[in-house]
């Protein structure tokens, strides 16, 4: 167990990164070239199952803005001095037809608006307050740092012992038995 610990406490500590954006150390285990092509294969799955709006004022609104905030924040990274970091991103800004009131950005600047979010934007202004949010998100590592922080919470679970293992194996079981005593049988499903 105490080697289990050891080991957590030296990948939490070897991971910690200095993101260019704001010089702070962040908790992230991957690389750009490990994470762009996982979301961009995530990115281009989402395309598929979702109608992808098209030549429309809208679609080009969402495409003109996007190109707009990616040639600024290359510009703050010149500023800084690292006028390479942004090399590896591949903008894309798609609008798809959907009622949700959201929008997002993968990692690598891939960036999708959906229409539901529209009427809360309400103008160019608002789409271009919106994407600079979902950009930051990407230029601030969030998609690595959750899946570093998921990788390590696995491992936390991976070093619990057998004996606490059976215990939570019993205690479901237990849930398991009052749930069949309060509800009738046709109402289970297990």
């Amino acid at each position: 167990m105490k080697k289990i610990i050891l080991l957590l406490f030296v990948f939490l500590f070897s991971n910690c990164k200095v993101n260019q954006l704001t010089g702070k150390k962040t908790f992230n285990a991957f690389s750009n070239k490990q994470l762009f092509p996982m979301a961009l294969t995530q990115y281009q799955n989402f395309l598929k199952e979702h109608t992808v709006v098209k030549n429309t004022a809208s679609s080009r609104e969402i495409k003109n803005i996007g190109e707009r905030i990616a040639k600024a924040a290359q510009d703050f990274f010149e500023y800084k001095g690292a006028p390479e970091y942004l090399k590896d991103y591949a903008w894309e800004y798609n609008l798809v037809k959907d009622n949700q009131k959201n929008a997002w950005c993968m990692p690598g600047g891939k960036i999708v608006f959906y229409t539901g979010i529209l009427p809360i934007a309400e103008n160019a202004d608002g789409i271009a307050a919106i994407m600079g949010h979902e950009v930051a998100h990407a230029l601030l590592d969030h998609g690595g740092q959750r899946m570093t922080l998921s990788l390590a919470q696995q491992g936390l679970s991976f070093s619990r012992t057998k004996d606490h293992r059976k215990s939570i194996q019993k205690k479901e079981r237990h849930h398991e038995v009052l749930r069949y005593r309060q509800y009738p049988r046709e109402c289970i499903t297990l």
